[in-house]
């Protein structure tokens, strides 16, 4: 049985267009699946499945959560505690979709 690949021929688009699916679909599971193909995912993606752990209930949130905006802080050049500080309170307010929103608003910043 031959992988899975895209037009392009590379296992990785493949994985990344299957996360890309799962977090449309807002499926955790799949998203997952499909995260643990690829070397590295996204802030943004993270952020995304981080939302559908919240909304799951998932016993992995707060690992997660600590992981992510741990990230975050790595990640974004520039970063001030008063962003650290509105993204920690939107991870806690979390599966709320304005959370969603800070969560996203604040990848866009990372480079």
């Amino acid at each position: 049985m031959r992988d899975p690949m895209t037009s392009d021929g590379s296992k990785y688009g493949a994985a990344n267009s299957r996360l890309q699916r799962a977090l449309a679909d807002g499926n955790l599971e799949r998203a997952i699946s499909a995260s643990k193909e690829l070397p590295r995912v996204g802030l943004r993606e993270a952020a995304r499945m981080l939302h559908l752990m919240a909304r799951d209930r998932s016993p992995l949130f707060d690992r997660a959560a600590a992981r992510w905006i741990s990230r975050f802080a790595v990640e974004v050049r520039g970063v001030t505690a008063e962003q650290m500080a509105e993204v920690a309170a939107a991870v806690a307010d979390l599966p709320d979709m304005n959370a969603a929103e800070t969560l996203l608003a604040a990848t866009r910043r990372s480079s």
